[in-house]
């Protein structure tokens, strides 16, 4: 069985990625990025809404991600409605079954993975929120924009997007960087 944060640690690992709660999978962007590391071409990322937080763009996430699956033939079959409700339960189990996969597929096939480089994949987007449309204070605990006036923010800042994701200090570093343990 697996715990959310081994979880979040095998995700943010291998997407260079900071989600900080299993919920944050409820996007589904996470989820078409695996299967773009998996069947280069299956889906285009450019179709992937990263930065979001409208369910609507959720779903459209994880219908790219069930037509794609479908297509490959694949027995998995997306609880969307509990997924992007947000329910703990629900993402933790799909986060799992869906990390099995990726663990078989990645195993029968290691030729198939070259080097990945999750980052520019997807086009240097997080896959937190746009800070204008949602902030996160605590953990798991979301709050629109314009609902956190007067609430003293983490370190006492107000600049919530800042920091995410920012692990290279230049361009050279990042193009010099390894490509990511896919295990």
């Amino acid at each position: 069985m697996y715990t959310s944060l081994m979880l979040l640690t095998w995700v943010n690992n291998t997407l260079d990625a900071d989600i900080g709660c299993i919920e944050d999978l409820a996007t589904g962007a996470a989820y078409c990025q695996f299967l773009d590391i998996m069947f280069s071409g299956i889906l285009s990322l450019e179709d992937v809404a990263f930065e979001t937080n409208q369910e609507s763009r959720f779903r459209q996430n994880f219908e790219l991600l069930q037509n794609s699956l479908d297509e490959l033939k694949i027995p998995l079959t997306v609880p969307v409605d509990d997924l992007v409700g947000g329910d703990f339960r629900a993402n933790l189990d799909f986060a799992a079954t869906f990390h099995e996969f990726f663990k078989d597929i990645t195993r029968m096939s290691l030729t198939r993975l070259g080097p990945y480089y999750p980052l520019a994949a997807r086009n240097y987007q997080n896959f937190t929120p746009n800070p204008d449309e949602l902030a996160t204070i605590g953990q798991g605990q979301h709050f629109r924009a314009g609902e956190i006036e007067g609430m003293k923010l983490l370190n006492g800042t107000s600049d919530i997007g800042q920091g995410l994701h920012h692990k290279y200090d230049s361009m050279e570093e990042l193009q010099g960087a390894q490509p990511r343990n896919l295990l």
